[in-house]
């Protein structure tokens, strides 16, 4: 994992905030030939394209994201995008670490930029599926995990059976981070509001046989069970983070465990949507980047999450 790495001085720490956002399809510059469609150099995704996508997209995060401490991504293609963001003004407001999951060239991953400097960086997987990325930070005497998920495409019915074997698996990354913080991120592909299977809301059917069950009370958490702020009565997040056929979806979002509700060290304090006017068509969906415009970010908006330190 390529990183940067600065020598700056240690910061006191009141709260940690962490925004995560699918970036939509963010290959570099370089053509390899897996490219998707529409997002090759015959469509006008070109060099000249691409740093306009930069330059645009970086901005985007000064104006709407500069308090997160970590920012994580879906959907870019590898640590060369992520280093182009940080040269594009992002490091000299103190995005300084980066790094993304090593795939082969034209394939799409996870990645974050980081105020702070991880401990640690695993990557988890499975045979044909993305790969969870986790991050581990010590801040103010605690040790925290990020996770970074990216969940089997909903476009085909056959990745309901992998999304659960991915849940699967991140309750036992989970399980074993137990007595830890470990706050989960991403692009899930589950509505959160509603669950299906792989994740369902505590207390339904499909929560007996379900690897991870939601809830909105954060007194209810242990091994299995996280809690969401999307089922959250106490939360106003909106109508979702992802527009498609018609319909709203809260594909995006965050899972606490237990940790993050015990008093002590760091505590769950908020969430939201970023609902940014530059990331929205005139009827307030997300708009994806556009290589023939060269307008736009993506569909799907970022989520943030807020934790807070106890004195």
């Amino acid at each position: 994992m390529p990183a940067i790495v600065s020598c700056s001085m240690d910061r006191v720490v009141h709260s940690f905030s962490i925004v995560t956002h699918n970036a939509y399809c963010f290959f570099d510059s370089y053509e390899c030939g897996e490219e998707f469609d529409g997002f090759k150099a015959r469509d006008g995704y070109d060099a000249e394209c691409y740093e306009k996508r930069i330059s645009n997209y970086a901005k985007f995060i000064l104006n709407n994201m500069r308090d997160a401490d970590v920012i994580l991504f879906q959907e870019v293609e590898n640590s060369s995008v992520l280093e182009d963001l940080l040269e594009a003004g992002l490091k000299r407001k103190g995005y300084l670490y980066y790094g993304s999951a090593a795939v082969e060239d034209g394939v799409l991953s996870t990645g974050f930029i980081s105020k702070e400097k991880p401990k640690e960086v695993l990557f988890h997987g499975l045979s044909g599926s993305r790969l969870i990325m986790e991050l581990i930070f010590d801040i103010e005497g605690e040790r925290i995990h990020i996770l970074n998920i990216h969940g089997s495409s909903r476009l085909s019915e056959a990745n309901a059976n992998k999304r659960r074997e991915e849940f699967s698996l991140l309750r036992s990354i989970l399980s074993s981070n137990s007595g830890e913080l470990s706050i989960v991120m991403g692009d899930f592909n589950v509505d959160l509001k509603t669950g299906e299977e792989s994740i369902a809301l505590k207390g339904t059917v499909e929560s007996l046989n379900s690897p991870i069950s939601i809830s909105g009370d954060g007194g209810e958490l242990r091994d299995g069970i996280y809690y969401c702020p999307w089922v959250d009565n106490m939360e106003s997040l909106g109508k979702g983070t992802y527009f498609y056929s018609g319909a709203w979806s809260a594909l995006d979002g965050t899972l606490l465990t237990g940790e993050a509700f015990d008093w002590r060290g760091a505590e769950y304090e908020s969430s939201r949507v970023i609902e940014a006017y530059e990331s929205m068509d005139s009827f307030g969906k997300p708009m994806p980047f556009s290589p023939a415009s060269q307008i736009g970010f993506s569909d799907h908006l970022p989520f943030q999450v807020t934790i807070r330190f106890k004195n």
